[in-house]
């Protein structure tokens, strides 16, 4: 039913854009998300047949939820719950919302005797048909590598009330010296950006003479330090933030031989407060399919309208005796969940995942044929995201799934597979329709045996923070 899918949409849209709530632990957040549900269906039913209206409505929706988590922050969970619950009590952002619009859209934010400054969203669309075959069967492309050709980093998340002056050490301190090293290009396509001393080594690249370019989503690019790049002469690229997609991307492609990537947001709450990950690979052909995508990006070609001509699909990263294997995709061009599928219906012994988000309703169904065929399958979900209403994570669970509710006081940021110790999936695609329909997004299916290792090592951390409620 249309109305159904436009209201799912809407309220997808709000909730793939996860900083918006960055800054608030899980019980602040499922505060903003309760009243945020009944709003984004309410904006939808009551703009029918009026686009212009719904698209600057729920854009307000989204910046009174960036005000309301600034305004809500504190030094503990308590003190940020009371925080949302009385601004959403006494309205006090209402006036701030009508300001930022135009004033010929004023009326269309503000309802009689209601509020709309509110927020954040976990719901999702039941994905749909499967689209594209995946890359099962395609030819790798081979090339040689030398050892040590891919570096493996994990977030420490911290505990709420901490210092932020103490936030150092993080993996942004590798990054940088990667930026550091370059000699003639950075491009960077980063969904959101704060941190100070990532901004500040692309500054020093620019000064001595590398290409920096960088493609940012637009509910971001106001962002400080996003304005002092563009001040320092870096050209910035946004995708537009009135398109029904996010430029969700995280990476980074040095010199045309390094990629990073990963879950990870270049911010101070994805590095010190999240869990995430993130990967630096040394390969050129790896580096032209990340290069060829930013390419695309940079020149305006956002969700749909980026071509499928990732050069090469499948890699074999040879180093010594041994072989990697490689699969890239990009959504939603490239049909990622269908590449996902295949790799979990190889699964013989043992299925992990780590999700923030998870409604892919295929997705979970592969899990639960899985668990029935007597395959360990166990999980952890964000638990912000675990019990609303199109989240899997209940069906998972009463089908045989183990699968728990994360315990990090912030964000569980991951969107990871570990498939039987072998092979990882990884990269900034959430397990949702938005992801593969109209997200800019990035998925890498690495076949590994040592990569693995480090995932399930990961993966059992974040099980055990669950298990025992909280860090």
């Amino acid at each position: 039913m249309k109305g159904l899918k436009d209201v799912r949409e809407a309220v997808e849209r709000i909730l793939e854009d996860e900083s918006l709530t960055a800054d608030l632990a899980d019980a602040a957040a499922r505060r903003l998300l309760e009243w945020a549900t009944e709003e984004a269906e309410r904006i939808v039913r009551e703009t029918e047949g009026s686009p212009r209206e719904r698209q600057v409505r729920l854009r307000a929706l989204r910046q009174s939820v960036r005000r309301i988590a600034k305004e809500a922050k504190g030094s503990s969970p308590a003190d940020q719950l009371g925080r949302v619950q009385a601004l959403l009590e006494l309205g006090t952002l209402a006036a701030q919302v009508e300001e930022r619009a135009e004033d010929s859209d004023r009326r269309s934010l503000l309802r009689p005797g209601g509020l709309l400054f509110l927020s954040l969203v976990v719901l999702a669309l039941v994905l749909q048909q499967c689209v594209g075959g995946g890359w099962l069967g395609q030819r790798a492309a081979r090339e040689t590598v030398a050892a040590g050709w891919v570096t493996v980093y994990f977030t420490d998340p911290r505990s709420p009330g901490d210092d932020p002056s103490t936030y150092t050490g993080g993996i942004d301190e590798d990054l940088v010296a990667l930026i550091d090293a370059a000699q003639e290009r950075v491009d960077v396509a980063a969904y959101d950006l704060d941190l100070e001393r990532v901004t500040d080594a692309l500054i020093r690249a620019q000064e001595r003479g590398v290409q920096v370019r960088l493609v940012t989503d637009g509910g971001n690019v106001d962002e400080e330090p996003v304005t002092r790049l563009r001040q320092a002469g870096i050209p910035v690229v946004a995708r537009p933030e009135e398109d029904r997609g996010l430029m969700h991307d995280k990476f980074v492609v040095v010199d045309g031989t390094w990629v990073w990537t990963g879950s990870w947001n270049l911010t101070e709450n994805g590095t010190y407060r999240n869990d995430n990950n993130a990967l630096l690979i040394a390969s050129e052909l790896l580096a032209r399919d990340y290069a060829t995508e930013f390419d695309e990006l940079f020149s305006g070609l956002f969700g749909p309208s980026s071509p499928a001509d990732t050069p090469y699909p499948v890699i074999e990263v040879e180093a010594g005796s041994e072989v990697a294997r490689i699969e890239v995709y990009f959504a939603p061009e490239d049909g990622a969940t269908e590449g996902i599928l295949n790799v979990l219906s190889q699964a013989r012994s043992h299925v992990r995942f780590l999700a923030y988000h998870f409604t892919n309703e295929h997705l979970a169904d592969a899990l639960i044929d899985l668990a029935r065929r007597g395959i360990r399958v166990e999980g952890v979900i964000e638990a912000r995201t675990a019990q609303d209403a199109y989240s899997q994570f209940d069906r998972l669970r009463a089908s045989g799934v183990e699968v728990l509710p994360d315990g990090n006081p912030y964000i569980m940021h991951h969107k990871v597979f570990i498939v039987d110790d072998q092979t990882v999936v990884t990269g900034s695609f959430n397990f949702t329709l938005s992801a593969e329909e109209r997200n800019d997004e990035n998925v890498l299916i690495l076949h590994d045996t040592g990569i693995a290792a480090a995932y399930i090592e990961e993966f059992d951390r974040v099980m055990e923070v669950a298990r025992s409620g909280g860090q």
